[in-house]
């Protein structure tokens, strides 16, 4: 058998394979049926809105479609597993059986299809197509089309991106086809193009030279070696002690006790108290700097700031702490 035959045998069994599953377990809310051939065997995954219906009462019902994969469709050693939807509204098949069953229940086509426009762009779609055509009113059949948000028609973006799925609805007037189109969260349209601004470049900041911190290191060095020569001479050329001025040299510190104390006293008595500063120079300065100005004043001074404070601005801080310190020199 040629290549392309073989590829179109493969591709039908695989559209058989589907159909069978999904009338099998229709009430499971079916979303998406993958098959995938391993050398190992052939793994069929199934993303369902109620996955314990394809399960079945310990695992009855997925035996059973195991078994007709491998004896009716010759799959090689089938294995089938169940996932759950995380957004059913999201998935085309899933909403269009939706649809479907709430005209069986007579609902009306208006209602059915922008309640589950709605839930299809709450769950976050960019947008969603639902055609319904056939008896919807009465004798005569009509197509009634509900869009919302943002979708494409044709062109490869439809094909690849767009989820697509397709329900009948059994009524009494007869079949209505029900078509859902949806354009999910996250699908990179080819015009969609995001311009990335390149931000300026900031220049870079000037590099201290490294070449100075060596040339002044040796320098430092230099100096330091250089002092330590000088003090061994001059230790040097400073005479030895004899060893009569060694015996002698107790005595002197009993003598020189005595005469600092002379001296101090000497000193103290010499000081003279600093020059008093001008008047008007100490009363134009704030209160707090007059009190610290005052202390190192005498008495004759303090009483002349006093009465040009008293004549003057006459503040009662200033005067106050002028009247305690010539109480105290008194």
């Amino acid at each position: 058998m040629a290549v392309e035959r073989q590829v179109i045998a493969a591709n039908i069994k695989k559209l058989k394979v589907k159909e069978y599953l999904s009338k099998e377990v229709e009430k499971a809310g079916i979303g998406s049926i993958d098959i995938q051939r391993t050398p190992m065997d052939t793994r069929v995954i199934i993303h369902a809105q109620r996955p314990g219906i394809v399960i079945g009462k310990k695992g009855t019902t997925i035996k059973m479609l195991t078994s007709t994969l491998r004896e009716t469709y010759h799959l090689d050693n089938p294995q089938i597993e169940v996932n759950d939807l995380a957004v059913p509204a999201l998935s085309a098949p899933v909403m269009a059986r939706s649809i479907a069953s709430s005209l069986e229940r007579g609902f009306h086509f208006r209602r059915a299809a922008y309640s589950a426009l709605r839930d299809i762009m709450n769950a976050g779609a960019i947008g969603a197509h639902i055609t319904l055509s056939g008896k919807l009113t009465g004798e005569r059949s009509r197509m009634e089309k509900f869009i919302d948000g943002y979708i494409k028609y044709c062109g490869e973006p439809a094909d690849r991106l767009v989820l697509k799925g397709f329900a009948e609805a059994a009524v009494k007037l007869g079949r209505i086809g029900v078509q859902v189109k949806i354009l999910p969260p996250g699908a990179k349209m080819p015009d969609n193009i995001q311009i990335i601004s390149e931000k300026p470049e900031e220049p870079a900041p000037p590099e201290k030279p490294v070449e100075t911190k060596s040339a002044e290191a040796p320098k430092k060095e230099e100096k330091k070696t250089d002092k330590a020569p000088k003090a061994a001479e001059k230790d040097l050329k400073k005479p030895k002690p004899d060893a009569k001025e060694a015996v002698e040299k107790p005595k002197a510190p009993a003598e020189k006790k005595e005469k600092p104390k002379a001296k101090a006293k000497a000193v103290k008595a010499d000081i003279p108290k600093p020059a008093p500063a001008a008047e008007n120079d100490i009363l134009a300065k704030p209160a707090k700097e007059i009190v610290k100005a005052a202390k190192t004043l005498g008495a004759k001074d303090l009483k002349a700031i006093l009465k040009a404070e008293q004549t003057g601005k006459k503040r009662k801080t200033v005067i106050e702490a002028i009247t305690k310190l010539i109480s105290k020199e008194q």
